[in-house]
């Protein structure tokens, strides 16, 4: 027997009520967009912690058709890129580090998280540390970079490296070099490492570093503030 259905006097199912999913929060200052973030929302309503977005980003989440499209963020380390800066960050990596004091010396050492922080004109470019690998959040807490040839507000003291004119998602790694390839010579500002108020102190420090293969810890840094804090003096 064959059951034979009356689609038109069918049952209509109402379409599911519509949950919250994705929230937007723009943050401005002095009537200035300085960035938006995209944070997850849970069944209850409740707003979870956000992750920097760039402008493009943003236009994908907002005019994208589907949710699966709304799962993808700006690439790889990327946080933000509004059309005047590029912020990105950096793992711990192992590298070299050429000091010179009074002959040039290098080091193997272990380089902690950094936030790297580029004009995109390629004017300027600031770092700061970072106390883990993990991507950053408005929330984490910011360190100066416990790194020589550095200013008090995180700008690099290029010396002869200089940063690409103009600065893309594409030579990130060019801008890197300015700090990883150069040689070290003096700290610009006494707040690098706690009881590293000298040259020679951080010099020492980083030596021992090499020695014992251990790496940066949050503790040894100082803390300047959280980064929704910083950007608003920097961006």
């Amino acid at each position: 027997m064959v059951n034979i259905v009356d689609y038109d006097h069918a049952p209509i199912r109402p379409a599911p009520a519509p949950v919250p999913h994705t929230a937007l929060i723009f943050y401005q200052s002095e009537g200035e967009l300085m960035a938006v973030t995209r944070h997850s929302v849970s069944n209850s309503g409740h707003i979870g912690l956000g992750e920097i977005v760039d402008s493009n980003a943003l236009s994908e989440l907002v005019l994208s058709n589907t949710i699966a499209d709304t799962g993808r963020l700006i690439p790889h380390n990327v946080l933000l890129n509004n059309g005047k800066h590029i912020i990105w960050h950096t793992k711990r990596q192992q590298r070299s580090m050429w000091i010179r004091q009074d002959r040039p010396r290098r080091l193997s050492v272990e380089y902690p998280p950094l936030l790297f922080v580029s004009s995109i004109d390629g004017r300027d470019v600031r770092i700061f540390g970072l106390p883990s690998n993990s991507r950053p959040t408005l929330t984490t807490r910011l360190y100066h970079a416990p790194l020589a040839n550095i200013y008090e507000d995180g700008r690099l003291c290029q010396g002869t490296a200089t940063l690409p004119s103009s600065v893309t998602l594409d030579n990130l790694a060019d801008c890197e070099s300015c700090l990883f390839d150069s040689q070290f010579t003096h700290i610009n500002h006494s707040k690098t490492l706690k009881g590293c108020e000298t040259s020679k102190k951080h010099f020492d420090y980083w030596v021992a570093k090499s020695k014992t293969r251990e790496k940066v810890k949050a503790s040894e840094m100082i803390f300047i503030g959280r980064l929704d804090n910083v950007l608003r003096g920097v961006l």
